[in-house]
């Protein structure tokens, strides 16, 4: 199907599903105590992210095992 020209798909599947919920800002940049939810194993995961500058820093975490990414902001 078309996608608009926002990039938008208005078909895709998890449009409009909370990533990222209950997160506290920590007051140094950091955030803590909420969940992030991956789409493709359909799971979601205790989280921790540190913004730095344009990039958010995001961590999703099971136990001690934590894995990240680097999200940078999207010029509005």
């Amino acid at each position: 199907k078309a996608i608009g020209e926002s990039g938008e798909n208005p078909d895709y599947e998890n449009l409009g599903k909370y990533i990222i919920e209950n997160m506290k800002d920590d007051g140094d940049g950091t955030y803590s105590g909420g969940t992030i939810w991956d789409p493709e194993s359909d799971k979601v995961f205790k989280s921790k992210m540190e913004l730095k500058g344009d990039e958010l820093d995001v961590d999703g975490c099971i136990s001690f095992f934590c894995k990240g990414q680097h999200w940078k902001r999207v010029a509005s």
